[in-house]
């Protein structure tokens, strides 16, 4: 019986030496999945960070584009403005331009009617001129006929 409960205890003994190798095994691995899980709760811990900068500098930048499209948006409606500015100001050019171009196309129908008018009393003055001369010339041929008959007429009287 003493043999039999020794057999019992070594059996025993055998148990819990193997229980003990195999919870000091348990330990290590545990120990082993225990930093495992610590690298993993750190990587996973720095890629959120990383992800949480990622995010944060993706909507900077959504900002920045909204504003620079904003900023386009104002730009290109100034553009606009100008160029309906623009275009108004060439067409009041044109207008006035067309104004500029009748007003002088006026001025030179009037300008040409006032030479044809100082060319036509040019040539009535030089007519009057003409008729002036030659009047004076028969009156003075008249006044000296009429000396000569004069002289004639007293010289009769005077024999």
């Amino acid at each position: 019986n003493l043999n039999s409960k020794k057999t019992g205890k070594d059996k025993l003994k055998g148990r819990v030496e193997n229980a003990k190798a195999r919870i000091q095994s348990y330990r290590e691995e545990a120990a082993e999945k225990h930093e495992q899980a610590t690298s993993i709760c750190k990587n996973a811990e720095r890629d959120r960070s990383t992800e949480i900068l990622r995010k944060e500098n993706i909507q900077k930048a959504i900002a920045e584009a909204d504003l620079e499209f904003l900023e386009v948006e104002r730009l290109r409606n100034s553009i606009k403005k100008l160029t309906a500015t623009q275009e108004k100001s060439a067409e009041d050019l044109k207008s006035k331009e067309y104004m500029h171009e009748k007003s002088i196309a006026s001025l030179e129908d009037e300008i040409s009617e006032t030479l044809a008018a100082i060319t036509e009393m040019e040539e009535t003055v030089a007519e009057f001129k003409d008729n002036c001369a030659k009047r004076e010339e028969k009156v003075a041929i008249e006044i000296e006929t009429a000396k000569k008959h004069s002289d004639h007429v007293r010289i009769a009287f005077e024999n």
